[in-house]
């Protein structure tokens, strides 16, 4: 008898012990599931999320159509948002934001373009409605180069110079360590000329201190005496 009641009790406790572990298993599976479908939610609302966006794009170009890259352009979207982006090596500033019916409009600072660019007629262009795309135009300018030297052809640093087109005069700049200043200018002025303003200690003033650049020259030279 006493047997049979010890078999009994052993039965009960591997059947108590199998429903404990089918009940674990069981809450794993769900917590598991649960997880699954959690990512799931998740990975939707970040696709949701994403794809929204979309890409606007100004392509800065100079004059003649060529893509112009490191160009900083201000996106202003609406009357609050504003974003950057500096435009690429094929002239692409683009900025991924939600898409919008509010009104955008692209700019450019002139102090801030690339050495030898000048600004277009305009600084800034608006997006046309409905479009993700505009243009942007600066002006690629032409060296034009002030040289000072002495009588024997040496360079002279510190010189006061500056260039004048169609009548207004650029900031006067001093030669630098190889006797020269260059100013970028567009290509479609009437008339230039190089002025001298002051030379550097121990030497005199040339006897013309304005140069005309004729057509087809972009470099002119004043030559100093020792005083």
């Amino acid at each position: 008898m006493k047997k049979l009641l010890i078999l009994l009790l052993s039965m009960a406790l591997l059947v108590s012990g199998m429903f404990f572990l089918t009940s674990c298993d069981g809450d794993a599976d769900e917590e598991e599931n649960e997880s699954n479908e959690n990512n799931n939610d998740e990975n939707n609302d970040e696709n949701n999320s994403s794809s929204s966006k979309v890409d606007y794009t100004v392509n800065v170009v100079d004059q003649d159509g060529n893509a112009v890259a490191g160009v900083e352009v201000t996106f202003k979207v609406g009357p609050k948002s504003t974003y950057t982006a500096t435009s690429d090596a094929t002239g692409k500033a683009v900025i991924n934001i939600e898409e919008t019916a509010l009104p955008i409009r692209a700019s450019y600072t002139a102090t801030k373009l690339p050495s030898g660019y000048l600004k277009g007629e305009a600084t800034y262009v608006d997006f046309a409605t409905g479009s993700k795309t505009a243009n942007l135009e600066i002006v690629k300018g032409i060296a034009y180069t002030v040289y000072v030297k002495n009588s024997s052809g040496a360079a002279l640093s510190g010189a006061s110079v500056q260039i004048c087109v169609d009548g207004v005069c650029n900031a006067a700049v001093n030669t630098d360590v190889d006797g020269k200043v260059v100013y970028y200018l567009s290509p479609d002025f009437d008339e230039a000329y190089a002025q001298f303003n002051a030379a550097p200690n121990g030497y005199n003033a040339p006897e013309t201190n304005k140069i005309y650049y004729t057509e087809g020259v972009t470099e002119v030279t004043f030559v100093l005496t020792e005083a």
